[in-house]
């Protein structure tokens, strides 16, 4: 789907736009400051704002209630959020991979790859976190096992697809 809607950060607080008008949805949110950056979710019901110090913060942008700060740890790496604002996804240049639950803000799970993480993608149908780097690997969300793990030396999985039975 085309997006409708886009989260900017000028002059400095997320604010969310129209695309087509430029017309102001939501925000400012001037509580938010000094920020890397800020992304919706598909379907604008959350805002997902990256601080300098490479913390994050979700909002549900309806109610205007702040999910708790999480300090992702990470300086370098990629983030993914969950469509219904409940997970939070980290990883590095490392191979760390981080999830939280941001009901309360709690280090859900974490888990480690050969190489860097490139690209993180939270699956909520199927209830697993996909994440690509130097391998492939799907984690479940809820219990943290690992479903499968896919390593070639001659490959780089620097993104992934999904297929809609969950499959990678």
């Amino acid at each position: 789907s085309i997006a409708r809607r886009a989260a900017a950060t000028a002059p400095g607080a997320p604010e969310i736009r129209e695309l087509a008008t430029r017309a102001l949805v939501a925000g400012p949110w001037s509580e938010e400051r000094d920020l890397l950056g800020a992304v919706l979710d598909e379907t604008s019901a959350y805002l997902l704002c990256v601080r300098n110090d490479h913390s994050c913060r979700v909002w549900a942008v309806a109610e205007r209630r702040a999910g708790p700060e999480i300090a992702t740890g990470f300086e370098n790496g990629t983030i993914a959020f969950s469509a219904d604002g409940r997970w939070l996804a980290a990883g590095d240049l490392t191979g760390q991979v981080r999830l939280w639950d941001l009901a309360d803000g709690h280090l859900a799970h974490e888990w480690t790859l050969a190489g860097a993480v490139d690209a993180l993608d939270i699956d909520l149908e199927h209830g697993q976190l996909v994440a690509s780097g130097g391998e492939l690997a799907l984690f479940d969300l809820a219990t943290g096992a690992e479903r499968a793990r896919l390593a070639d030396p001659d490959w780089s999985f620097r993104r992934a697809a999904r297929s809609a039975d969950g499959a990678v």
